[in-house]
């Protein structure tokens, strides 16, 4: 009784219509899944959220003290290298010989020096060389230490020669001061001064991240020496000062507090956020996330009746399409968009019918093809011996009548083609390239009583280069054809040079004929140009070396054209 309820089940829902199948499977598998799985995910991300956004502060942090590190580096760096350099050397022993070597040392010297480090450092606001000896000063380059000894930080400095950073918040200023080290055995205390723009060597701090948070730079004393309060106008009440924040940093309650140590001055910093205002970002997320739910589930049971839809009727395509085929109609044509398994199902179905169709027709139409190829092939072999006896035959008939210009016209046509036909092959060398041009141009001369001259330059060595069989002969058409030809006044002139350019060759063809405007250059080349030769010579070049290659065209109208290209070198490879 149990399995015949069970059969019942099953039957049920095997005759039920494609598409409530797919409906029900939707909601039972789909849509209930998803708003478990959405009501989880949500009190996951909630608690997952909070806990990440203590670890972003502690990478903001991390980025920005990194960056700030690297930025001390280098002008601790800079101050090396300048307290070692050989000017400032000769500055703080000065022992000159002259004052004209004081003057270049100051000037060519340690000022120059200071120049450029503030060219590639326009941060560095001043570089100075307090020397402790009665000197003249030098701008604000070179100075005597008794305008410093008065500082307070100058007797830090003194104790030792490492670099010490000093920074006042109220004041906006930050510098760095070393004692320079001495070689000889002089007790004097020569001291180098370089001052940062304030605002700029803290900037890290300025856009840490996009929510609210404060920042607080102390020293070894934590005095404040750098502040930042990156607070909305309606979240001002949650700024705290340095006290409460040093006690929000034990709690970590309230508030996310953050430190970091800042390399070896013994600085910290603090990076303290409101756990509030991390809540409402999450809250707003969270927001987000549940009307993203929502729409979805709706726009998820709109579409599902579009696709069940859809798919159903492609089934009922395939169907009455099979139904024609029993009747035995194989002449319409099956197609679909679908990229489903049911427009598989279609397209595959098309395919089968093609392929009967195929195979009914291979025995009459194949093998007729078949002989049609073989004989176009046999054609192809005998044609350019035909042609090249039949040139030979007109020259020696030419020849024993005494018609020397016929003779000198098929000897011509017969180098054309034959460098033209290059064996079937596409490439030639440039000697046979420029051989095939010549005799084009021999053709065009006796066709145009010799009413224009040429030129032909080609730099030694370059001969034995390959290159596209059939690129130049259209490139000398186009001279002739729309430039000479249409040439009213003067003498014409086609002009042919080759030129080594590194490991490229420049060919240039150039007229000096009626030239053409700019409208006809960009269109030249392009499938809207009456004219072939010269694009499909530009297409077979970058087709063949790579889009880098290509013609180039120069014109000006009542001047002339000039056609460039640029091939690499190629050697023929030796057998």
């Amino acid at each position: 009784m149990r399995v015949r309820n069970h059969n019942l089940n099953i039957i049920w829902f095997k005759d039920m219509k494609l598409r409530n199948k797919l409906i029900f499977n939707y909601i039972c598998f789909g849509l209930l899944p998803l708003l478990l799985v959405g009501a989880f995910g949500i009190y996951k991300v909630q608690t997952v959220m909070f806990s990440q956004e203590a670890v972003r502060n502690q990478d903001y942090l991390k980025q920005a003290v990194s960056a700030l590190n690297g930025q001390l580096k280098v002008y601790d760096n800079l101050s090396d290298y300048i307290s070692f350099s050989s000017s400032v050397s000769r500055i703080c022993e000065d022992k000159y010989e002259s004052e004209y070597n004081r003057y270049l040392d100051y000037t060519e010297g340690f000022h120059s020096l200071v120049g450029s480090m503030k060219y590639f450092h326009d941060e560095i606001q001043r570089i100075t060389l307090y020397v402790d000896k009665p000197i003249v000063e030098y701008e604000d380059s070179i100075m005597p230490t008794k305008g410093v000894k008065t500082e307070s930080w100058y007797e830090v400095v003194k104790q030792d020669n490492e670099v010490h950073w000093f920074v006042s918040k109220d004041k906006k200023k930050v510098f760095s001061a070393r004692k320079i080290p001495s070689l000889s055995d002089e007790k004097m205390n020569h001291i180098l001064y370089i001052e940062i723009d304030y605002g700029t060597l803290f900037d890290w701090f300025e856009n840490m991240t996009d929510t609210d948070y404060g920042v607080y730079l102390v020293d070894e004393e934590e005095e404040i020496l750098y502040e930042a309060q990156k607070f909305s106008k309606g979240n001002r009440d949650q700024i705290l000062d340095f006290s409460s924040v040093k006690e929000e940093g034990e709690k970590q309650e309230h508030y996310i507090v953050t430190k970091q140590e800042i390399g070896e001055n013994g600085w910290s910093v603090y990076l303290y956020r409101s756990s509030d205002g991390i809540s409402q970002k999450i809250n707003g997320i969270l927001k987000e996330v549940i009307w993203g739910v929502i729409v979805s589930i709706i726009l998820s049971v709109f579409f599902i009746r579009l696709i069940t839809n859809h798919t159903v009727k492609g089934i009922e395509q395939l169907r009455g399409n099979m139904k024609e085929v029993e009747e035995g109609k194989l002449e319409f044509y099956i197609q679909t968009d679908s990229k489903d398994e049911i427009g598989d199902l279609i397209r595959g179905f098309g395919e089968m019918l093609t392929k009967i169709k195929v195979l009914v027709e291979e025995v009459y139409e194949g093998k007729i093809k078949q002989k049609e190829y073989e004989m176009r092939a046999l054609q192809a072999q005998i044609n350019p011996h035909f042609l090249y006896n039949s040139l030979s035959l007109i020259n020696w008939m030419a020849i024993e009548e005494g018609h020397e210009d016929i003779s000198k016209i098929t000897l011509a046509m017969s180098s054309f083609y034959r460098t033209a036909l290059n064996k079937g092959n596409n490439i030639i060398l440039l000697k046979n390239e420029i051989e095939n041009m010549k005799s084009y141009l021999e053709i065009q001369l006796m066709m145009h009583d010799y009413e224009f001259d040429t030129e032909i330059q080609i730099e030694e060595g370059l001969e034995d280069f390959l290159v596209l069989n059939l690129i130049l002969q259209p490139m000398v058409e186009n001279a002739i054809d729309h430039g000479i030809d249409l040439k009213t006044q003067g003498r014409g002139k086609v002009s042919v040079t080759a030129k080594s350019e590194g490991d490229t060759i420049v060919i240039v063809v150039e007229d000096n004929g009626v030239g053409m405007e700019q409208s006809v250059i960009d269109t030249i080349l392009t499938k809207k140009s009456k004219g072939y030769g010269l694009r499909n010579v530009n297409e077979r070049i970058k087709l063949y070396y790579g889009e880098e290659y290509h013609l180039t065209i120069e014109s000006e109208r009542g001047v002339g054209t000039k056609i460039i290209t640029k091939i690499p070198k190629v050697k023929e490879e030796k057998a």
